[in-house]
C-alpha cells in the first residue's frame, strides 16, 4: 500500500492504496528485454547485473521468504535427475562441454 499520495508511471496513486505489481508483463517487456517472448536462460549468465529485471520471487520486503531454499533446491533437483535417469544424445555429434555449461 502506498503510504502517502504519490505519481507513479503518470499516474496519481492516492494515500494508503493497494499497488499490484504484474511480474509477468515486467518478464515480456521489449524495452527491457531482447526478443522477450523467447526462452533464453543465458540472459543470466553474467550474474547480479540484470537481477531486477528477473522477479520470480519478487523483490523488496515482500519478497517470497522460501526464495533461498528454491534456488539451494534447484541443484539437488538437478543431480537427482541426472542420477534417477538414462540421458541419452540424440545425435551422434560431439557435446562441447563448456559451450553447454559455461562456469
Amino acid at each position: 500500500m502506498s503510504s502517502k499520495d504519490c505519481t507513479i508511471g503518470g499516474y496519481n496513486v492516492p494515500r494508503e492504496t493497494m499497488l499490484l505489481v504484474n511480474a509477468w508483463v515486467i518478464h515480456k517487456e521489449p524495452n527491457i528485454w531482447h526478443d522477450a517472448t523467447s526462452f533464453k536462460p543465458e540472459r543470466f549468465e553474467n550474474g547480479e547485473s540484470d537481477m531486477n529485471k528477473l522477479m520470480p520471487f519478487g523483490l523488496g520486503r515482500r519478497a517470497c521468504p522460501g526464495a533461498s531454499l528454491a534456488q539451494r533446491t534447484i541443484g539437488l533437483t538437478l543431480g537427482s535427475l541426472i542420477q534417477c535417469f538414462e540421458w541419452e544424445k540424440i545425435s551422434e555429434e560431439e557435446v562441447d562441454i563448456v559451450k553447454a555449461c559455461p562456469i
